[in-house]
């Protein structure tokens, strides 16, 4: 199977210490956007372990498109473009559920008051 070079322009949350910083990595064209995500996690650099990589949403973006994740990279066309590939790598904060706000018997929630 043929190999593609891929480089990431890191951006996002976590990101702030590293303006501008990218990542390269070699991959297989049958990979799925899905798997390119769990190999850019399990195969992410030290020297950029402050970014959290595991506690992140990875969003992998070529020609105004988010890699999908049953989506193989060759149907991008990502193998017939010059090596290195350059795609950019967004991460985002995992989504934290809501904590349930507690009832305040006491608060009266029926004012339409704004606050500026």
């Amino acid at each position: 199977m043929p190999s593609i070079r891929l480089k990431f322009i890191m951006s996002g949350a976590g990101t702030s210490r590293h303006p501008g910083a990218t990542v390269e990595f070699t991959v297989d064209d049958s990979l799925t956007g899905g798997q390119l995500r769990d190999h850019i996690r399990s195969q992410w650099p030290e020297a950029y372990a402050d970014v959290q990589i595991d506690r992140k949403k990875i969003n992998i973006i070529h020609s105004a498109q988010v890699l999908e994740d049953g989506r193989m990279l060759r149907d991008y066309g990502l193998g017939n473009q010059d090596p290195p590939v350059t795609l950019h790598l967004m991460l985002q904060p995992l989504a934290v559920e809501a904590v349930p706000e507690k009832e305040n018997p006491k608060v009266d929630r029926s004012c339409p008051c704004t606050i500026l």
